[in-house]
C-alpha cells in the first residue's frame, strides 16, 4: 500500500469498502428480475460514488486544492490504485445512465459493463488502497 489510509480519508475508503462487499457479495448471481437488477446496480453506484471519494480526497491531499471527480482520476492516473482512467471515466458515464434512461436493456447492459469491467477496476483499486 503506497498511501496511508488515516483520518478522514480512512473514514471514506472504510465507506467504500462496505458498498464494495455488497457489491461483491451479489457479483455471482444470475439477476433475472429487475429489482434484482436495480439492486444490483445501486450498490455499484454506491460503491463508485464512495470511490470517487477517496479518489478526490487523495488529489486534495496530495495538491491542496479540490478537484472534480473526472479532474481527480485525470490526475492521480499514475499511481498505483487507477489502473485504467479510461474505465474509471465509463464507470461515472454509466453511473448516471441508469439515472436518465432506465430500461430493461439498459439495465441488463450496465450490469453486464459491471461484471465484466468495472469491477475488476474496483477490486484492483480496494487491493491497492486496503
Amino acid at each position: 500500500m503506497s498511501y496511508v489510509l488515516k483520518g478522514r480519508l480512512k473514514e471514506q475508503f472504510d465507506k467504500f469498502e462496505q458498498s464494495y462487499y455488497l457489491l461483491k457479495k451479489y457479483e455471482g448471481d444470475a439477476l433475472k428480475s429487475d429489482l434484482e437488477r436495480a439492486g444490483f446496480i445501486h450498490f455499484f453506484e454506491m460503491t463508485v460514488e464512495h470511490a470517487f471519494t477517496v479518489i478526490e480526497e487523495i488529489a486534495e491531499e496530495e495538491i491542496g486544492e479540490k478537484y472534480n471527480r473526472r479532474e481527480a482520476v485525470k490526475y492521480l492516473h499514475n499511481r498505483p490504485f487507477i489502473q485504467n482512467v479510461r474505465t474509471w471515466l465509463k464507470m461515472d458515464n454509466r453511473r448516471n445512465l441508469v439515472y436518465f434512461l432506465y430500461t430493461e436493456k439498459v439495465s441488463k447492459e450496465v450490469v453486464a459493463d459491471i461484471k465484466e469491467s468495472y469491477i475488476q477496476e474496483l477490486d484492483y483499486f480496494h487491493g491497492e488502497l486496503d
